[in-house]
């Protein structure tokens, strides 16, 4: 789920950067080439050390869907529509994959 959610806000942040890339300057273009990153890391981030540490992952990851529900919230964006389908669409599978990681039960895999 983190690798597919992942992906497209990969193709939507390098969309965004090609589009923008010829409107300014080459330090504004690294500038949204690190928020790009820092919307998608958390996602392929969270792919990668699920297996090796998924209750810290789970942590980690419900923090970071925090961080961006209190940054893209109701008091960032004018248009509920918008708040509304950035939170669905990026906090929401954080919150979703941290939680079920929260709640996994260990017992199962020793058992």
């Amino acid at each position: 789920m983190l690798l597919i959610f992942g992906s497209f806000w990969l193709l939507f942040a390098v969309a965004t950067i090609i589009s923008e890339a010829s409107d300014c300057s080459p330090g504004t273009s690294l500038l949204g080439v690190v928020a790009g990153i820092t919307i998608v890391g958390p996602f392929f981030l969270g792919a990668w050390a699920v297996h090796r540490w998924p209750r810290i992952t789970g942590s980690a990851l419900v923090a970071v869907a925090s961080l961006f529900t209190w940054k893209f919230g109701p008091w960032g964006m004018d248009d509920w529509s918008t708040q509304l389908l950035t939170l669905t669409l990026l906090a929401l599978p954080l919150f979703a994959c941290g939680i079920a990681l929260l709640r996994e039960d260990r017992s199962e895999e020793t058992g």
